[in-house]
């Protein structure tokens, strides 16, 4: 494994590290937030869905375009 992969690996790991926490953020001010100001864990749970959702897709578009 050259440098240049070694730092790509890192950049690529710490923007998806970086994008889980502000998909567990989202979740928390959805589960919190809302009209009626009481919590609802649906909420919560559709954005963390979406959120994880996305960054397995990109997890998968990364890992074949490495294979290939």
């Amino acid at each position: 494994m050259t440098t240049a992969d070694r730092s790509r690996r890192w950049t690529v790991a710490a923007i998806a590290a970086a994008l889980a926490l502000w998909g567990v953020l989202l979740a928390v001010g959805a589960y919190l937030g809302g009209e009626t100001g009481q919590p609802n864990l649906r909420r919560g749970l559709v954005v963390a869905a979406a959120v994880l959702s996305f960054l397995a897709l990109w997890g998968v578009v990364l890992r074949r375009a490495k294979r290939g």
